[in-house]
């Protein structure tokens, strides 16, 4: 019972490929737009991370609550895995990963705008340890619904019950639930540290 067996392995590494590449389409594109912010919008911006960095290093900084957070891991793995079992899943998730490209640089480079150095380190802090578990889970199963997508579309029946798909499905469940853990517990500390030694 392999999660991935070695016939597979070679039809999806071209899928694997493009998708990485969309990503960085995506995280292009949002570095562009983020450069096209007026003066204006970023000084608000860097007021407001301000205060924000003043009330987390006064200890009455908002805490993330355990529905944003969870939303923050399982939004882009969930929809990658429900478009997997659709045939518009081959157009949707390579718009998919553009976008998740897209909005990931854009939050970068507006920390970064908008607070120079400390907000490329806010920026790490904040995004940084949630793509570690977010990301690697995106990309297996966008490469995996790629794949059923493909055989629906080829008029291939894709059953429902199909094993290894809901086992990925479930170890990346799994893995993003201990990230979002880990999150809940140490990301305010964590937060906390980079704003006391850079803003």
């Amino acid at each position: 019972m392999k999660l991935f067996p070695v016939r597979t392995q070679a039809l999806r590494l071209p899928a694997l490929v493009l998708v990485c590449l969309l990503l960085v389409l995506g995280a292009v594109l949002g570095f562009a737009v983020c450069r096209a912010v007026p003066q204006q919008d970023r000084q608000e911006l860097s007021d407001y991370l301000h205060q924000y960095a003043q009330a987390t290093a006064d200890g009455r900084g908002p805490s993330a609550s355990a529905l944003s957070v969870a939303a923050a891991y399982f939004r882009y793995p969930l929809a990658a895995a429900l478009l997997g079992l659709t045939a518009a899943g081959l157009v949707l998730l390579p718009v998919l990963s553009v976008a998740q490209g897209f909005f990931l640089s854009f939050s970068v480079g507006c920390f970064a705008r908008a607070l120079g150095r400390g907000g490329v380190y806010l920026a790490l802090a904040a995004f940084g340890p949630r793509c570690l578990f977010v990301l690697p889970c995106t990309l297996l199963l966008t490469v995996q619904g790629l794949s059923a997508a493909a055989r629906r579309r080829d008029g291939q029946k894709v059953r429902l019950t199909e094993g290894a798909y809901w086992r990925r499905v479930g170890l990346c469940g799994l893995i993003l639930l201990i990230g979002a853990a880990l999150e809940l517990t140490f990301g305010p500390r964590l937060l906390q540290w980079v704003i006391a030694r850079t803003l």
